[in-house]
């Protein structure tokens, strides 16, 4: 359903409705509307307008896709050439941007003022998130990676899943507990960096290994790794390595080496789960449901635990 009604948005003829057709075409978790509707059947708002809201948060999370991958050159999305891989950087620029308009628009017919307040801000926050990932992390204190990851995951992808359960509960005129908003920015943290490790281990659709590592981006597993001033030496040659694709691959494995070592990816799923368990404490109904069949995909050993957990909470 979310998807015919995103397509039936750009039905005209010109060039760029034809791009944005092919880019939705290619499918997706449509995860961001779906929460939007599932928690709009929570509090009773009208299906209506639990709709249109959950196109808006749909159409501005696919205008950060096709920015992100021009930023980040990458040639696939979801099983086909990436916009700018097809079209060109310049006019995938526009499709993204013509997304962003069409959320706007569609916000503004839901004639409340504070939705479009909160779209602009969740806009603001997120451009802002996303351009901390070209940000060089400070190299002290300690503290100044994992500070700036966490700044970047809660602009570039807490915002989003904040959006549709604020924007719905606006629409029903409910005020909304703080600690719910909370756990929404935490579930942003976790997703980002489970799509972080999946990354390390080749497990998005984009196939590749190490894609950050390459690109020397800001991740999860690197800003752990940078809270022990005992690996401060291997971050530093990581920020500067060379651009030797035979030395960037003796670099990933001595990190990756150092990441089992000081048993990383099991605190980062240990920090996962306890975030999730909050999440789900903040949850109910079909929103709930979204979340641990969410849960129950992820790539990680042991969170599917909180599938059966959620269901004691």
């Amino acid at each position: 359903m979310l998807l015919d009604r995103l397509l039936d948005g750009f039905d005209s003829q010109h060039f760029l409705d034809a791009m944005a057709r092919y880019h939705l075409g290619a499918g997706g978790k449509f995860l961001r509307g779906r929460l939007a509707i599932a928690e709009g059947n929570v509090v009773g708002l009208k299906a209506a307008d639990s709709l249109q809201w959950a196109l808006c948060c749909e159409l501005i999370h696919n205008a950060t896709l096709i920015h992100d991958d021009i930023q980040d050159r990458d040639p696939m999305r979801r099983g086909q050439e990436s916009l700018w891989k097809k079209f060109g950087s310049e006019q995938a620029l526009n499709a993204g941007d013509l997304f962003i308009f069409k959320a706007f628009q569609k916000a503004a017919g839901l004639k409340n003022s504070k939705l479009i307040e909160i779209l602009a801000e969740s806009s603001e926050t997120l451009v802002k998130g996303q351009s901390n990932e070209f940000l060089i992390p400070e190299r002290n204190p300690q503290e100044g990676y994992w500070s700036l990851y966490l700044n970047t995951a809660i602009g570039k992808t807490s915002s989003l899943f904040q959006l549709p359960i604020y924007g719905v509960h606006i629409l029903k005129n409910q005020s909304i507990d703080p600690l719910i908003l909370e756990s929404w920015k935490e579930f942003g943290i976790c997703y980002q960096i489970i799509d972080d490790i999946s990354d390390f281990y080749g497990l998005k659709q984009k196939g590749q290994k190490q894609k950050d590592f390459h690109e020397k981006k800001i991740n999860a597993l690197m800003a752990q790794l940078s809270l022990n001033a005992k690996n401060q030496n291997l971050i530093n040659r990581y920020l500067d390595g060379s651009d030797s694709l035979r030395e960037q691959l003796l670099l990933i494995s001595e990190i990756e080496e150092r990441l089992n070592q000081e048993n990383v990816f099991e605190k980062l799923e240990d920090w996962i789960q306890e975030k999730l368990k909050n999440v789900l404490a903040h949850t109910q109904g079909e929103t709930r449901n979204l979340i641990t069949e969410l849960i129950s995909a992820s790539p990680l050993q042991g969170v599917k635990q909180y599938e059966n957990q959620a269901r004691l909470i």
